[in-house]
């Protein structure tokens, strides 16, 4: 197998049409209340557009052409806008401030057992 064959395999992998599927659904809010997504949402009409989906992903539409059909009837509210990607901040933060929490309790610890051993060695008048 070749590289290239590896990697075409690998691409495809993530792609599945239940894959894409769930992605589309995810995607569409139910246009009865514009809250949930249908892949959630439990009204009929989330229930109908759902096997729509499937139908098309099966027939092999694009998931633009899916989506556009979606904005066409019910409006471009119904298309959840994608997530963007968070900040890098948003990762290493969490992880800086847990470390800088553990710093803080050694320093602690080790001024307390310090204070606890002066106190132990020195002669009480």
């Amino acid at each position: 197998m070749t590289i290239w064959a590896i990697a075409l395999w690998l691409f495809s992998a993530g792609t599945s049409p239940q894959a894409r599927v769930e992605r589309l659904e995810r995607s569409l809010l139910a246009p009865c209340c514009f809250k949930e997504s249908i892949w959630r949402h439990r009204s009929d009409i989330s229930t109908k557009m759902k096997l729509e989906v499937a139908g098309w992903v099966a027939a092999g539409k694009s998931d633009e052409e899916i989506l556009a059909v979606y904005r066409e009837r019910y409006g471009a509210r119904v298309v959840v806008p994608p997530e963007p990607d968070p900040s890098p901040w948003v990762r290493i933060v969490p992880w800086l401030a847990a470390l800088g929490g553990a710093v803080l309790v050694v320093r602690v610890l080790a001024r307390w057992r310090s204070e606890g051993a002066e106190a132990a060695g020195s002669p009480l008048s």
